[in-house]
Order: C-alpha cells, then structure tokens, then sequence
C-alpha cells in the first residue's frame, strides 16, 4: 500500500525549492508533437508498464488516487485499449469493493499475469475473464516475471510483505515460496479474514519493484535479484526459490540496477548516493554473488537519482542522477552526460539560491530516437520541472555526442516510463506516457 508521488522525495524536494517565480516554461510537446489520442485510464506509477498485442494495449492503473482511502474505488484495475485511436475497449478487474490498484503487467501467449493492491494476484485471458486468482500476503507493486526453469515455465510475483512465489503460468498452483526471515503476514492456513483486518491499517516495504533476471549460478536457469525497499541486495534461486546470498546495503542504492558485460563478465551496476557530511555519488559495480567489486566517483550535482536503467547494447548501460546521465562500460569506464538546467529560486527562509529544475528522480524512455548518421536520440522524463511545477518536461539528447537536442513540457507531471514505439500502428515512431491528471498520452514524436 504505500504509495510514492513524484517518486522517492519529490515531495521534499518540491518543498525545499519552491521558485521565486515561474521559471521561463519550455515549449509544449504540442509545439513541437502531433497529439494521436489521449485516453483517461487513471494513475499510472513508476513500477507501472505498457503491454502490446497486435491492435492492442493493456496497461494496469491506479484509479483516481495512489493511496485509496475508502473501499469502493472503480476507476483502477487494467484497461485495454485499441492502440491505433486510443478508444477504451475494455475495463476489468476494477471490482467494487477492494484496493484493486494494478501496477505492472506480464503478457504470456494469450494471458495476462498481474498482482493488485487487494493482496491477489490474478490470470486473466486478453478479454479480462479471470482465469485464477492466488491470495497473497501483501500489494503486488511490480510487474511478474517469466521464467524457464528445470520444471518448464514459472510465473514469479513478490508481495510487499516479504513473500515471493513462482506459480504455474496455467494454473497458478505454487512451485515454490520464499519469505523473508522477518516475515510476520498471512501464510496459507492462517485466518484471511483477520489477515485482512490487520493490512488495511498498516503499511509493509519487502519487495516493491521487479527484479534483475540472470543466470546467478550458472546452472542454465535465471535467477532473481531483488533490490529490496531498503536498499539491500537479495538473490534468489529460480528453480527452487532458495536464498542464495543476500547483502546488506549500508548506503543509498538507485533503484535503476541493472546488468551489465557477458559471461562470466557479468556484473551488476548500481549509482550509490552516499549520505556523510555531505554527499557525495559513486557508480557501484557487484559480482553476480553480491561482492562489492569497484566503484567511480561520479560528479552529481544535485541528490537524487534515475529509477530505471537503460541498455544501449547488452554490455553498455545508462543510469541516471538528477541532473546527469552516465554511460556505463563493462570494463568499470564512466561517462557522464550533462543535463543540468540551473535556475534562480527562493527557499522556504526566503534566500535566493541556485537549483536545478531538473526532476528529482528521472526516468529513461523505453527505446531509441533515430538520429542522423545513425545515431540514437535518448529521452529522459523529469517527473516534475522544479522551476515550472505544475507540469514535467523530456529531454532528448544524442547517446554518441552528448549533447541536449530538444527539451519540451509535457500536460502534466508523471512517473510511469515512456515508451518510444509505433504504437498507432503508420510507420511512425511515438511517445506514450502517463500524467498525474489520469489521461494516457500518444504523440508522433518528430524526425531529429
């Protein structure tokens, strides 16, 4: 149940830098976009994601409000729309009476795997008739994951709570269960009802975005690293769901990990925002068992940092700060970008100060722009522009320059990643996102 707007201190942030005055706004993205469609699907997150099929689109929606306070709360669940016009075709799993928030997504063959904040987790057809339903001990706050394991197909969802399961994809009978060792919730055989009692008046922080899937032990099957909500690092066997290390994590970890090199090369890449007298950022780099193996002092200008990383190509990686993007190489190489937008503004004590109006936890564009001579445009989302905080804005710069090419605001501010992808289905490369006003937004991105 817990529920982050303008994710992970935004709202500190925002409080701390009210501007002076409005910052002079970017251009629209209809100054510079062609508007497809728009469609109200309600709140969208940034663990949430879009999923296609043929003329098609589902996306899991969070309904009028992040946090539902009463019980009946109809506008979330999953949607489905035509993605050539944006037209609502269907609406399900929004019952009455429950927190039927939905966040991410897990399309399999003609099914869709999801987990709700009424603590269930369901399988439905492409139609919304639900298939099966597994009770759980907590809110599904990300997406499912797929895996091949020794036994065939796995579908693997973690609830806030500590509890993480792998179920048969047809099904959904357990395969296997794993529960953090201070696990305190509902386990099959305990009373649902007073279960049910005890979660509405209390918050639980285990598992809440999805994991990195890789192969840990080189046994031939995925496995899952957890970043849990407090930072710790958490490695589970996919065959069995076996611990097979877990590493407590003392400094502040982003949440945008990812993996990166080949082979026996692998590693994984996180930025580190460390908290002394003053704060400072380093790119931290892990082996596939949990070893801190290096880390680079990077120059961040201002705290906060991406929530999702990108891959260029399978070894290279981007990752974000605030107001930086940072190129990260196999071989330990960082390069930074700079985005950094100053501003003049008055804090809370009336001071005029120098900040940033970039967004405090960024998020990378699923996909590339083409740019001439065959580069890659990249598009970063700044959930809010902190000199204009009313709406956000995207940047678009060149992955082998370095360099800023467009800025432009967007309706609203958001948190769900876009998504660069024909969506309309002419030939045409767009930009879908989501806003805090609830609209999902399809434009044609231009030529660069």
């Amino acid at each position: 149940m817990i529920k982050i707007g303008w994710a992970l201190g935004g709202l500190l942030g925002l409080a701390a830098m009210l501007p002076s005055e409005e910052a002079t706004p970017f251009p629209s993205i209809e100054s510079k976009c062609q508007l497809i469609w728009k469609t109200k699907t309600g709140d969208a997150s940034f663990r949430s994601n879009v999923v296609f099929r043929g003329d098609r689109l589902w996306i899991g929606s969070n309904g009028d409000s992040f946090m539902d306070r009463g019980l009946i709360e109809p506008g979330s669940g999953v949607y489905e729309l035509d993605r050539r016009t944006g037209k609502q075709r269907r609406h399900f799993a929004n019952e009455l009476f429950g927190d039927m928030d939905v966040n991410g997504l897990l399309i399999r063959s003609d099914r869709l795997y999801f987990g709700n904040d009424n603590e269930e987790f369901l399988c439905t057809d492409l139609q919304g008739k639900i298939l099966w339903r597994n009770p759980t001990s907590g809110d599904i706050e990300h997406e499912p994951s797929l895996l091949q394991t020794k036994n065939g197909e796995v579908v693997v969802y973690a609830a806030e709570s500590g509890e993480v399961k792998a179920v048969d994809p047809e099904q959904g009978k357990v395969i296997w269960s794993y529960y953090v060792p201070e696990f305190d919730g509902w386990k099959p055989g305990d009373d649902r009802t007073v279960f049910k009692v005890k979660a509405w008046f209390r918050n639980t922080s285990h598992f809440y975005t999805r994991p990195l899937v890789v192969d840990v032990n080189a046994d031939g099957t995925n496995d899952l690293i957890y970043r849990t909500f407090g930072g710790n690092l958490l490695a589970l066997n996919g065959n069995t769901g076996s611990k097979l290390w877990s590493v407590e994590e003392k400094e502040s970890l982003s949440l945008g990990m990812a993996v990166i090199g080949q082979g026996k090369q692998k590693k994984i890449v996180a930025l580190r925002n460390i908290y002394a007298d003053t704060v400072r950022y380093e790119i931290a780099f892990f082996s596939l068992q949990g070893q801190k193996l290096a880390s680079r002092p990077v120059s961040e200008l201002s705290w906060g940092s991406g929530l999702n990383a990108l891959s260029i190509d399978g070894d290279r990686v981007l990752i974000n700060g605030r107001t930086k993007t940072f190129q990260v190489d196999p071989s330990g190489s960082v390069r930074e970008i700079d985005r950094s937008i100053p501003f003049q503004f008055k804090s809370w004590n009336n001071e005029l100060v120098y900040g940033y109006r970039n967004g405090n936890d960024p998020l990378f564009a699923e996909g590339f722009i083409p740019l001439k001579n065959g580069k890659k445009g990249v598009v970063v989302m700044n959930q809010c522009d902190l000199g204009n905080t009313d709406v956000g804005f995207v940047e678009i710069f060149s992955l082998e320059d370095g360099s800023v090419l467009d800025r432009f605001s967007l309706p609203a501010c958001g948190e769900m990643p876009p998504v660069i992808r024909d969506v309309d289905l002419d030939g045409n490369l767009d930009l879908l996102f989501a806003g805090y006003d609830g609209y999902l937004y399809c434009y044609q991105l231009p030529k660069y």
